[in-house]
């Protein structure tokens, strides 16, 4: 057992650029002992990604990889290609302790960044929105998630929404001793 992390995304998952993303993310201690959760963040992000054969100008994929035991949170961490946007990232909570069977929910808002491309998956481009949520178990290496967003882009349009979804991501971080 140990600590799950749910994140429920506000919407059906497809944005406009400059629209507002909207998520609450509940933590679960669902083990026997306490656990303390040294930090969480957020964050959204556009990569961009090329066949590795195919050679743009200008451009160049790398692949961003650290230590099993790293302690800093990357959002695009073991990503292919290059981040075009991204938004700051926002700490959402800093050294929480929960008890056995203890829960919380912390709420994530922020905006798509303007001007990027919408999302694309071509046979040679991709480009690929993403939230990231990151956490630390104290002790543990940093663990994230990442929620797929699509985006589009309609110069000139209003938001309308005529229904509303609810997409739920849920995983479990366990330590194998």
């Amino acid at each position: 057992m140990g600590l799950v992390v749910k994140v429920e995304l506000q919407g059906n998952g497809v944005y406009l650029a400059g629209e507002r993303v909207s998520c609450t993310i509940t933590l679960t201690n669902d083990g026997i002992s306490t656990k303390t959760i040294a930090w969480m963040g957020a964050q959204l992000h556009c990569q961009c990604s090329h066949r590795r054969d195919l050679k743009l100008s200008g451009t160049t994929a790398t692949i961003l990889s650290s230590p099993v035991t790293d302690t800093t949170f990357v959002p695009n961490r073991d990503e292919p290609g290059m981040t075009l946007a991204s938004t700051p990232t926002v700490v959402l909570v800093c050294n929480l302790t929960l008890q056995p069977q203890e829960n919380r929910t912390v709420l994530y808002s922020d905006t798509i960044p303007a001007g990027g491309p919408p999302s694309f998956a071509g046979h040679l481009v991709q480009y690929k929105y993403k939230m990231t949520v990151g956490a630390q178990e104290l002790g543990f290496p940093t663990r994230s998630v990442r929620i797929p967003l699509r985006v589009l882009t309609a110069p000139g349009s209003t938001l309308h929404h005529t229904c509303a979804h609810i997409y739920i991501h849920t995983f479990t971080w366990t330590h194998i001793q």
